[in-house]
């Protein structure tokens, strides 16, 4: 998976968003509600760089559901963890997202993502979007998205080309666990934060 592909997919855009998507439903309209707030906070740039970035945080929290995504990386390890094995693990998990990805936004320019269609079933729902470059050249992804207890769609993971964001750090981390138990993984975890500028 391309890098650029990646920081479209953990920060939902990458100016410009196109207008409402075709055929929406409430978990695409939800998409597309987030998303245009972030094109605002990107296109502003009478704002500094760093209160871009807290803004457009701001709005990631909201639409993604960190911490029922860091539960699905772990899988069935999740449940052997106690509340702050917990806490320090989907905390981790964030700055590594946060550091890898959300603050090399300003650095995007001439793509754009596309959302179409979602396929709801109960409190699951799939949108469908794609990642248009500036060439032309298209690229699918899906955002998971689930509806949360306060009745809103909050994403949880995203496949972009077939690929599982999600399904490739629980791969990276069932490894890691398998050489060193969870303690080894969160070592890890910690020294790879820590590796990323700040």
């Amino acid at each position: 998976m391309r890098l650029s592909h990646v920081l479209a997919v953990v920060t939902l855009v990458i100016p410009a968003f196109l207008a409402t998507p075709a055929r929406a439903g409430d978990a695409a309209v939800e998409l597309q509600r987030q998303a245009d707030r972030v094109v605002s906070i990107l296109t502003d740039r009478d704002c500094e760089p760093a209160e871009r970035q807290r803004q457009v945080r701001a709005v990631v929290d909201e639409t993604f559901d960190f911490e029922e995504a860091a539960r699905r990386t772990l899988g069935r390890a999740w449940a052997e963890r106690t509340t702050e094995e917990r806490a320090t693990f989907v905390r981790l998990f964030v700055d590594l997202l946060d550091r890898a990805y959300l603050r090399r936004l300003d650095s995007l320019d001439g793509q754009r993502i596309v959302v179409g269609d979602d396929v709801v079933d109960t409190n699951r729902a799939i949108v469908r979007a794609a990642i248009v470059a500036r060439d032309g050249e298209r690229t699918p992804m899906d955002y998971v998205m689930q509806r949360a207890a306060d009745g809103r769609w909050r994403v949880v993971d995203v496949s972009v080309g077939g690929a599982s964001l999600l399904g490739n750090y629980r791969a990276q981390f069932a490894r890691l666990m398998q050489n060193g138990g969870f303690p080894y993984l969160i070592e890890k975890l910690q020294a790879k934060v820590s590796s990323l500028q700040p």
